[in-house]
């Protein structure tokens, strides 16, 4: 916990009012943080690699195809990418060929599930969701095409409610966010929050 503390204050230090023993100390710290970075992803991977041997070893059913894909694609692409680089040919090939494909199938798959879950949701039981409902609506006969055949308005509203309605309550999202991560940061220096150790409060 004293390490996290001193870390934290020569990085913050460093960031409002910067010396040049401050920002020395800073750099040094700042490329250990890439070291760590690295040595996580390589753990990462170790233990995906692990994981998914398992499975195909011990054929877990429903589990060890995905798994045995999973491991054949991950080795191709590493040695692609190691041997030939990641702006050869043959690697952007298989970029837009079988990951931005796989990628669609997936984003139209999730979409269904969208769908029936903005029907649970938008169900009219409140007034809240009933102006979540007509909202909704306007957006998205605002951003389809029939929208401005049906009735040249829906584009304005759904401008209006973007610019005004939904840029408001983005603020608010984004502030609350910040003073969450403020009061994280400042409980974490402070060793109050413990709970990234494993430990509960």
């Amino acid at each position: 916990m004293v390490l996290i503390f001193l870390v934290g204050i020569i990085v913050l230090f460093d960031w409002f009012i910067p010396t040049p023993v401050g920002s020395s100390a800073a750099k040094v710290l700042r490329d250990w943080n890439v070291i760590i970075v690295a040595l996580a992803i390589g753990l990462g991977a170790f233990t995906m690699y692990r994981t998914h041997y398992r499975h195909l070893v011990r054929r877990t059913p429903g589990q060890w195809p995905y798994s045995a894909a999973t491991l054949v694609v991950c080795t191709m692409y590493i040695l692609v990418g190691l041997g030939l680089g990641v702006s050869a040919p043959t690697y952007q090939w298989m970029y837009s060929n079988v990951i931005l494909p796989l990628g669609g199938a997936v984003f139209a798959s999730v979409a269904f599930y969208l769908a029936s879950a903005s029907y649970r949701v938008m169900r009219v039981r409140s007034i809240e969701a009933a102006l979540l409902l007509v909202s909704g609506l306007i957006m998205l006969l605002a951003t389809a095409p029939i929208g401005s055949v049906i009735w040249s308005g829906f584009l304005t509203t759904g401008n209006w409610l973007m610019d005004t309605v939904v840029t408001g309550v983005y603020r608010a999202f984004t502030i609350g966010i910040a003073l969450g991560f403020i009061l994280t940061g400042v409980r974490t220096l402070l060793g109050l929050e413990t709970a990234w150790l494993g430990r509960r409060e």
